[in-house]
């Protein structure tokens, strides 16, 4: 990926922001190609990881940039389908850039 911080939505991007970014630097397809059949798996494996993490109160997401990015983008695909409000998606999204900015510099 070639991503720099410069790139990132700032600290405190909205949700659109956010979802603009993602769709712009979405690395779904290499992962698709690098998982395979697997990916709805690992996908969610990822994702699920991520999230525990967060409602545990972890200070910044563990993980290399790609997988945060594929993190964020995969949430973004999935959020329409479920119940989380709409401030607690922006403070999981806000927390994976966090990461993102710590694993970019």
């Amino acid at each position: 990926m070639d991503l720099g911080v410069e790139s990132l939505p700032a600290r405190d991007a909205v949700l659109r922001e956010i979802v603009v970014f993602a769709a712009i630097h979405d690395p779904t397809p290499d992962f698709r190609a690098r998982w395979g059949t697997d990916y709805a798996a690992c996908a969610m494996d990822l994702w699920g990881g991520l999230l525990q993490s967060f409602r545990k109160g972890a200070a910044l997401p563990t993980g290399n940039s790609d997988e945060l990015l594929m993190c964020l983008s995969y949430d973004i695909a999935v959020g329409p389908y479920s119940s989380v409000p709409t401030i607690q998606t922006l403070c999981f999204h806000q927390w994976l850039l966090q990461g993102l900015r710590a694993s970019l510099t």
